[in-house]
Parts: C-alpha cells; structure tokens; sequence
C-alpha cells in the first residue's frame, strides 16, 4: 500500500467525504462522515502529540504511562469511528443498531466486508493493547536495549503476573517470545507502524467507497500535522522488530508518501545485543520485585 498526501490538494477520502450529498447520517442519527473522520484525525493528534512529548521523560513519571496507554486506545477508537463513517455511507435498514461494527456486519455490507479483509490483521495488534488495557491488571514497564550497532534503543512492555510468586514479565498476550526471549516494543517501531496503521486504513477506506473519484481539492491540515509529527522519527528498533511490518514515510515539496507494510534490513548482527537495562517497580505488598526481563537471552 503506497497512500500519497498533497500537501496542497489536501487527503482524497475526506475530500470525497465533504462531497457527499445523502442524509444516511442523519438518518443514523451520527455525525457527517466527514465531521467524524475530522473529529477521529484531530483526537488521533492530540494523543501523538503526548505521546511524542511523554516518551522522553523519566519511567517516574505517572503521566507517561498514561500518555501511551491513551495513543493505544485513541488509534483502536480511530479504526472504531471509520466503521461509523462506513455506517453515514450506507442506507439505513428497518432494524437499527448503535454498535456499527454489528450493524454493518448485520446488513452484509460488501464494503466492510472489503474493509476489515483489508485491515483487521494490522488492526490486531492495536486491538489486543487496547484490550489489555481497558480489561487487565497490566502495568506499563520500560526499557533500554544496547543494539547490535551499539545505539540505545528504548521502548516499553505490558508487564502481569506470568508465574508463581507473583513472577512478573511482558503479557504473552501482547509480546510473543523471539529466539526463547521475551520481548518489547520500541518507540521507534511503534510510532512508525501506528503511521502506517493509520495510512493503510484510510487508503482502504478511500478506494473501497470512491474508487476513481475526482474530488474538488480541499486543504485538510489535521493529516499534514499527524505526518509531520512522524517525519523525523528514526529507525532504532529492537531485533524481533525486523522481521515485523512497519511504516515508511517520506516527504517532498508536493507531498507526503507512506508505504506500509515496510520492513527495516536484517541480518544475522541484529540478534547480537550488548545490553539490557529495565526500569523495574517494587511489588510495595511484598516488598521486592520478583520480574522476568526480555532480550536477556540474547545478551552476547
């Protein structure tokens, strides 16, 4: 998927969607199509942005916690509220339902059977956070991984009770093991697949519905800012991370490219880190920290 942004012309699915002349929303009694989109993009920047800013600051910080957990669940409403948009395109049906996931699968929708075939398995990976952290008992813990190229690659993992004795480590849910190693997530790696998450949904969602459309042009500046603020973020990722799909973009005087899935080069030294450094917390009931840490047995 190659979904391309002028940065001019503005974004052709919400150029197509400020075009639509049905009253299916109202109907529904939801927003226009195009205000939802608007409203999910503008919500999506306001997370980025704290996240972006929280990434920074000290594993002490209560608010960086939290500013990752809501960029999660921010990107798992976002793909919520494009089925919403979905449902503002589609005529009303004589039963109606408020969840527009099952509505849209109750009336044999071929565009959001065309649209979850396209998405919904880079989808999982959002969804299942999302689902730890609104049903869990998960804590956020945090990382520092000495790579082959002997940058510090930073990131984080959803931390439960994995064993007896309170043993604590990365949610199996989430983390799967590499080379008998548990695992993370690096900034880097997740803010890039977030972008290209996000990209490969609206691109779905553009030609599913407006296929070969000629929109008049419209400047929409709520998605120059959601790429501008992924411009700049590098490649520093942990080394089960390469073999996973990942965002790409770049920028000229015209427009943003976003190409998803991309993946980073590997070979055989990316296995070969030099240091692990977790930032742990004290069980305060018991008074120690009994934790299972990932990519220790990779350490060479």
């Amino acid at each position: 998927m190659e979904l391309r942004v002028s940065q001019k012309s503005g974004l052709k699915l919400y150029n197509n969607l400020l075009e639509i002349k049905s009253t299916y929303h109202e109907q529904h009694k939801i927003r226009h199509p195009a205000d939802t989109f608007k409203m999910s993009i503008e919500k999506l920047n306001v997370a980025l942005g704290q996240f972006i800013e929280r990434k920074k600051s000290h594993a002490l910080d209560e608010f960086k916690e939290k500013a990752i957990c809501n960029y999660i669940c921010e990107l798992d409403s976002f793909y919520d509220r494009l089925l919403l948009v979905m449902k503002g395109l589609t005529e009303p049906s004589e039963i109606d339902n408020r969840n527009a996931d099952i509505w849209l699968k109750d009336n044999t929708s071929k565009f959001y059977t065309q649209f979850k075939d396209s998405t919904s398995k880079s989808h999982k990976m959002i969804r299942d956070m999302a689902n730890v952290i609104k049903h869990d008992t998960h804590t956020i813990c945090y990382l520092t991984v000495t790579d082959h190229k002997g940058r510090q690659v930073e990131g984080f993992y959803f931390s439960n009770i994995i064993g007896k004795n309170d043993l604590q480590g990365p949610c199996p849910k989430i983390h799967e093991e590499y080379l008998g190693a548990s695992t993370a997530i690096s900034y880097d790696f997740f803010l890039r697949y977030s972008l290209g998450f996000v990209s490969l949904c609206i691109f779905h969602l553009n030609r599913i519905f407006f296929k070969g459309s000629k929109p008049e042009r419209v400047n929409f500046q709520p998605i120059l800012d959601f790429f501008n603020s992924q411009i700049n973020v590098g490649n520093s990722i942990l080394p089960n991370e390469y073999s996973k799909p990942t965002g790409l973009i770049s920028k000229d005087k015209l427009s943003f490219v976003v190409k998803f899935p991309h993946k980073e080069p590997k070979n055989a030294d990316v296995d070969k880190i030099h240091g692990v450094q977790p930032f742990f917390k004290i069980n305060q009931r018991t008074g120690s920290s009994h934790a299972k840490f990932p990519y220790m047995q990779l350490l060479s």
